[in-house]
């Protein structure tokens, strides 16, 4: 039975997109605004439709534990931050340097060369 009502529901979010499609071009509406919000409501509810689904039952309890895991997570402080941000930029400053060095070096011997 659930696998049906899934399917009504995946039916009824379709057909709410083609309702809100000919609505605004049976009817010629030409604001903007009065389609944008006409689609965003049909987005929303079929969100709602699709969360009612097995699939989106699933959803539900993934992005809940997705929050929790969120929760749990230890962010650094800014001190840091600042730290490793500096070491990386230090890193990448003398690597850029060396590699500068040996490109011109090589740069010389090659026209030394020819």
């Amino acid at each position: 039975m659930g696998r049906i009502l899934d399917y009504f529901y995946y039916i009824a979010a379709f057909a709410m997109f083609m309702g809100v499609y000919f609505l605004t071009h049976m009817f010629h509406i030409s604001n903007t605004f009065a389609v944008f919000f006409l689609y965003l409501v049909t987005i929303f509810a079929s969100f709602a439709l699709f969360l009612l689904t097995n699939a989106g039952k699933l959803f539900k309890k993934q992005a809940r534990e997705a929050q929790d895991e969120i929760y749990k997570v230890l962010w650094p402080d800014f001190n840091d931050v600042l730290r490793t941000s500096m070491m990386v930029a230090v890193a990448v400053s003398v690597i850029g340097l060396l590699l500068y060095l040996l490109d011109s070096l090589l740069m010389n011997l090659y026209n030394v060369v020819l």
